[in-house]
């Protein structure tokens, strides 16, 4: 049987992401700036700092959770306004 790739098909998404487990709230600081849709991680470092973003770390690994940065989210305010602007 011959693999995706020599058919010239794409990997299947699990391929992706291989080092992620499964059902894991847990993002890496890479994850966390997709998750946040940040610009870097330069931004997400400087949230860390200012803002206080929650976070966790693993030795030199920083690690999300993400329903930590939901409610962060929510209690910051950004979802209220953006609702707001929506109506408004």
């Amino acid at each position: 049987m011959r693999s995706p790739q020599q058919h010239g098909e794409p990997f299947p998404a699990q391929a992706e992401q291989p080092h992620r487990p499964l059902n894991s709230p847990y993002l890496n600081a890479n994850e966390a700036v997709q998750y946040l849709r940040l610009g870097s991680l330069q931004a997400l470092y400087r949230l860390i700092n200012e803002h206080q973003l929650p976070y966790g770390r693993r030795g030199r690994i920083y690690l999300f959770d993400t329903r930590k940065i939901d409610r962060w989210v929510e209690s910051s305010g950004v979802v209220e306004m953006v609702g707001k602007r929506r109506v408004g």
